[in-house]
């Protein structure tokens, strides 16, 4: 999308007259900052997109990571029950993860979320923020777009190691079995598998 000079100018402006009355102020959060210069950024740029539909689709991201955490908790052999108190998603404004999750639910999701819904946004950013409210846990960012599936970023040393597990699990004596992750994963319908090819042989007149 391009801009003229003037609109440019304009949009500085306003930042910088914002930045000058705040940033002196020692108890306003960077992230109230950055929340005041997203939304004169929207009214300039996607006018359409009114502040409370934004963080609509912020809080739909983390209840639908929710949700899913929270089955995989009652779908486990321990049973444990399906109840919201296990992770709750964080409401907007509140700083810091975007889950919270009980004691027993950390024991199995040893990771701190940052959720994201949005047409584009600043990856380092996000990345820098999850870290900073990760404190000892592992730093995960799902982000998504509308009408697009969602994604996972987390660090790479920690998801070789999750798929060094994996591959162990899956070759462990104790499970005798010689399925692979290839295996795993179609059978769960996460990769679809790979069509066969019959061949008719015709014999000759």
């Amino acid at each position: 999308m391009s801009i003229t000079k003037a609109k440019r100018d304009k949009i500085a402006k306003e930042i910088l007259e914002y930045a000058d009355i705040h940033f002196d102020d020692t108890e306003i959060g960077r992230e109230i900052v950055e929340d005041e210069i997203h939304k004169i950024l929207k009214k300039h740029l996607a006018p359409g997109l009114k502040p409370s539909s934004a963080k609509g689709k912020g809080r739909r991201q983390q209840q639908w990571l929710q949700k899913r955490l929270l089955q995989i908790m009652a779908n486990l052999p321990t049973g444990i029950p399906y109840d919201e108190d296990h992770i709750r998603s964080t409401p907007m404004g509140v700083s810091g993860e975007d889950l919270q999750l009980s004691p027993t639910a950390r024991k199995l999701f040893p990771f701190a979320f940052e959720c994201k819904n949005s047409e584009r946004i600043g990856f380092w950013p996000t990345v820098e923020q999850a870290v900073a409210n990760a404190g000892r846990y592992i730093p995960v960012i799902l982000f998504g777009k509308n009408r697009s599936e969602n994604w996972i970023a987390l660090p790479a040393k920690v998801w070789l190691r999750m798929l060094e597990s994996l591959a162990w699990m899956l070759r462990d004596d104790e499970y005798q079995t010689e399925e692979t992750i290839l295996d795993y994963l179609e059978m769960h319908g996460l990769i679809q598998k790979e069509k066969t090819v019959s061949k008719t042989i015709q014999s000759n007149p």
